[in-house]
């Protein structure tokens, strides 16, 4: 196993000449600053005056981009907050349906969840809850976007477009979701709500906050449950037990649990935790046949977290860790597969203000992942379902291996006049590859109180898959470089745009495929833009809206599959493989969205949305078929109604494809269902 550093491969010059190259634009931008007036005017958020906000900004912060509140605006990243009165106002019961109208994403519903691009990339998000990493390092095709999530206990959701490894470390890859709870200060009441709708759909959610002179309590509990009709399982049959029909017409329920609880005692202790436990049913189908077969995913993700906190003169010590439990079932037909991973998390963390202006901030942290029945090889399923096929069944091959990485990081920020620049670079020590080195950097120039222009750079790694760590061929783990330019425009009156050049290059990429496996390393190109804007009409009325597009170039993926053996009559032994290529899946090259906020009286809201995406094409085995999707015009609509009954209570109700279009997405084997017709009525009461 190779142990050479990233230092060693002669990607140090282009490195240094990226830092030299923004530390003169920061000089440049901070020259042509001086004789301006933002400094004078902008607020700034206490205590840290590197944070400045614009004229009229709300007092949002974001913790993700440099792990320390500040304003989104004043953040080392393109970020994007969407508030609890947001969500309320958007009717989101899902982190897949919020994401869906922030530009720069594409949702695309699929059977066993749905699947994220972001910026052209799929599979790239790392989410975070409480700072707590919920998406695996060793399946990089499962996220908690569906109803496994609740977003009814959220404060906010703050959303990074690029990379954040220096802070993060791998897998903050192509962006980074970073769910935020509430605490016992921000909700000290209580609340119940029950929720109804299409697909079965029923669920209960109750929450209970607390606060003191110098401590705060909060607790909820979610549970729900939907189900779907599919006729498509007549006639089909079991893997092992062949005359046994499966049974036909409705799915089984998928249900879903999560426990969440978080306290502070003081400025010093913080504790954390989060129970989940889900079962998700579904049908798959492959597209060139009649098969098609039930399957059943879990994979919750729980945690416990605690957090110490001091505060020395200038200066602020943390230190924190977590253990984690991750339990990964899949069941399709009856051939099941199970994977536990355990983590065990540590970190220390120093902020030091240097001087008025210059923040540093140092970290050093500990991850071991202990994994049980890893899937290092599964076979390609359909082949062993088909009626054919009475001899063979499955072969899975598992594996247990422990990883250990261990970080050290620093970020340090400094401001120029009217510019806030800031490098950080960060060492990831992995034992099962090489040593990585990410960077990021970038410069924050406040224009004037109403504009701003933000340039941002950096690097991400991503872990391998287990596949991979057991050949032994990891030269370079996955890598992108990303280079955002964003223009800023806000007013004192919510009203507000922003436009954001981008450009992402992925290294070594490998895609996982259920035919093939893991593609050869190849790389792959996006250039896009991306347009987001508000627009306060009236007191009562506000318009919303972003569009996105990118240009994709790159190489085809090459796969090579392991077939069989042939023996020569003089017995020598001949390996046969299949090998083919297929282009990359970049998703839709355009996004639209549009939407509406009217609030025709104080205590009724009427939200409207408009989602429109361009064409995409994949690929289904071997590259020998090819299909074209597109998502329709869908029009969402939610009316949230206050004190309905009594004080305290809300009424929320909610369709989704209201104009009913029907649509198909690309799912593992073969098409799937988009996103149907669906309603659901909510009612809460908080006391």
């Amino acid at each position: 196993m190779r142990e050479d550093s990233l230092l060693s491969q002669g990607q140090t010059p282009s490195r240094n000449q990226l830092q030299t190259l923004l530390l003169f634009l920061c000089t440049v931008l901070s020259l042509t600053g001086f004789g301006l007036t933002p400094m004078a005017t902008a607020k700034i958020l206490s205590p840290d005056e590197t944070m400045l906000m614009f004229i009229g900004e709300p007092l949002a912060v974001v913790t993700a981009a440099s792990r320390r509140p500040e304003s989104p605006a004043a953040a080392p990243a393109v970020v994007n907050i969407v508030d609890r009165k947001e969500i309320a106002e958007h009717g989101y019961q899902t982190l897949a349906e919020l994401l869906a109208d922030q530009p720069g994403f594409f949702m695309a519903p699929g059977a066993e969840g749905t699947v994220p691009y972001l910026r052209g990339i799929p599979d790239g998000l790392l989410i975070l809850y409480d700072g707590v990493p919920l998406t695996m390092e060793v399946d990089k095709n499962l996220h908690p976007l569906d109803r496994e999530l609740s977003l009814n206990n959220i404060k906010h959701v703050e959303i990074i477009r690029g990379p954040g490894s220096v802070l993060w470390g791998p897998d903050a890859f192509a962006g980074i979701v970073n769910v935020v709870p509430l605490s016992g200060r921000e909700f000290s009441r209580g609340e119940i709500k029950g929720i109804a709708g299409t697909d079965d759909l029923l669920g209960g959610y109750g929450a209970l906050g607390m606060a003191g002179t110098s401590w705060d309590f909060f607790a909820s509990l979610t549970g729900s449950e939907e189900s779907y009709y599919d006729p498509r399982l007549h006639g089909q049959k079991s893997v092992t037990t062949p005359d046994l029909p499966l049974k036909s017409g409705n799915v089984s329920p998928s249900r879903y649990l999560e426990a969440t609880a978080n306290a502070h005692l003081g400025d010093w202790l913080t504790l954390s935790g989060r129970f989940s436990d889900f079962e998700r049913r579904y049908t798959l189908s492959e597209l060139e046949s009649s098969l098609n077969w039930e399957g059943k995913r879990e994979t919750p993700v729980s945690f416990i977290k605690a957090t110490l906190s001091h505060t020395i003169g200038a200066g602020h010590l943390s230190l924190s860790g977590y253990y984690q439990k991750v339990r990964y079932r899949e069941t399709d037909v009856d051939l099941e597969r199970e994977q536990k991973n355990s983590i065990y998390h540590g970190e220390l963390m120093w902020d030091q203000r240097l001087g008025k202006t210059g923040f540093l901030t140092l970290g050093t942290s500990v991850r071991e992942n202990r994994v049980s029945d890893a899937l290092i090889n599964g076979g390609f399923l359909p082949d062993f379902l088909k009626p054919e096929n009475d001899i063979y069944i499955p072969s899975i091959e598992e594996a247990d291996y422990n990883t250990t990485l261990w970080s050290t990081y620093a970020q340090y920020r400094q401001r120029l006049g009217a510019v806030d620049c800031w490098l950080g670079m960060r060492l990831d020590d992995h034992n099962r590859y090489q040593q990585t080195l990410s960077y990021s950097l970038g410069a924050n120039w406040m224009i004037n109180e109403q504009w701003r222009l933000k340039a941002v750079g950096g690097t991400a790694y991503r872990s391998p898959y287990p596949s991979q760590i057991f050949e032994n061929d990891i030269d370079d783990p996955e890598r992108i470089t990303t280079t955002s330019l964003q223009l800023a425009w806000k007013t004192d009156n919510e009203t507000h745009a922003a436009l954001t050049l981008y450009y992402n290059r992925l290294d070594d990429h490998i895609q996982n495929d259920p035919y093939g496996g893991l593609s050869s390393p190849s790389q792959q190109n996006m250039a896009g833009l991306e347009l987001e804007t508000a627009i306060r009409l009236s007191s009562t009325l506000r318009l919303t809206g972003n569009a996105s597009v990118h240009r994709y170039w790159g190489e085809d993926l090459d796969y090579r599959v392991f077939k069989g053996t042939f023996v020569r009559q003089d017995g020598s032994l001949v390996h046969i493989y299949e090998t083919w290529e297929q282009p990359f899946d970049d998703g839709p090259r355009w996004t639209l969205q549009a939407g509406t906020i009217w609030q025709p009286h104080p205590k009724a809201t009427i939200h409207t949305s408009l989602n429109y995406a361009g064409r995409h094409r994949h690929s289904y085995d071997h590259n020998t078929t090819s299909k074209t999707y597109q998502q329709p015009l869908l029009l969402n609509l939610s009316l949230q109604v206050k004190d309905v009954l009594l004080p305290g209570s809300t009424l929320t109700l909610q369709a989704r494809n209201l104009l009913n279009r029907s649509y198909d997405q690309a799912g593992r084997y073969g098409s799937v269902d988009g996103w149907p017709f669906s309603l659901a009525a909510e009612f809460g009461w908080r006391f």
